[in-house]
C-alpha cells in the first residue's frame, strides 16, 4: 500500500510506504516505511538524477506547475509578480488537469502580454524541471521530484500539508 497522506492512519497490509516526512512524527508498527527516504517517483528523475544537474549563473528558463488543480488561483499571482522580467526568460506554464481556469488565464497572459507557453496533463515533468533553470512548484510530490532532479526553485504551498512538507525541507536546508 502506498499513501502520501499527512493524518496517521492505520492501515491493514503487509507493508505501508508513505513518503510524507509530516509522517515521522507518528510511531508506527514495523511494516510502515515513513519518510522522503520511501518516497516513490518515476525512473526517469532517478536518471537525471544521476546527469547531475548544471546550473547557469543567469535565469532562462522558468517552469511554473502547481499541481492538479491551482486551489488559490496562485498561477494568477505568480505570472503576475513574474510579469516585468518575463521578457527575458522563456516561461513555460504547466496546468494540471483539474486547473479549469484555461479562458481566464489566457485573457490574463493576452492582458499583460507576456510570452508564456502553456502546457496541460503532460505525461511526465521531469524533463522540463530539469531542463529548467529555476521552477515555481506547489509543495506536493512535484517538490520532491524538483529537489531529486536538482532544480532551484520556489514552493507555492497550495495546501496546509504541502506547508507542513516545505517546512520539512526548509529545516534541513533542502
Amino acid at each position: 500500500c502506498v499513501l502520501d497522506q499527512p493524518e496517521q492512519m492505520d492501515i491493514a497490509c503487509d507493508v505501508v510506504v508513505n513518503g510524507n516526512p509530516v509522517q515521522m512524527q507518528y510511531l508506527y508498527p514495523n511494516h510502515y516505511l515513513v519518510g522522503p527516504t520511501y518516497f516513490m517517483m518515476a525512473p526517469l528523475f532517478l536518471n537525471l538524477h544521476k546527469k547531475r544537474k548544471v546550473l547557469r549563473k543567469s535565469v532562462k528558463e522558468v517552469i511554473i506547475t502547481l499541481g492538479g488543480s491551482d486551489h488559490h488561483d496562485l498561477i494568477f499571482k505568480v505570472l503576475n509578480a513574474l510579469s516585468s522580467r518575463i521578457q527575458s526568460m522563456a516561461v513555460t506554464v504547466v496546468l494540471g488537469i483539474a486547473f479549469g481556469k484555461e479562458k481566464e488565464l489566457a485573457n490574463f497572459i493576452a492582458k499583460k502580454k507576456i510570452d508564456v507557453t502553456i502546457m496541460q496533463n503532460v505525461p511526465s515533468l521531469a524533463q522540463l524541471l530539469f531542463d529548467s533553470d529555476i521552477a515555481i512548484t506547489a509543495g506536493g510530490n512535484t517538490l520532491f521530484e524538483r529537489m531529486a532532479i536538482g532544480t532551484p526553485g520556489m514552493t507555492a504551498n497550495q495546501l496546509a500539508v504541502q506547508e507542513s512538507i516545505s517546512s520539512y525541507f526548509d529545516s534541513k536546508k533542502a
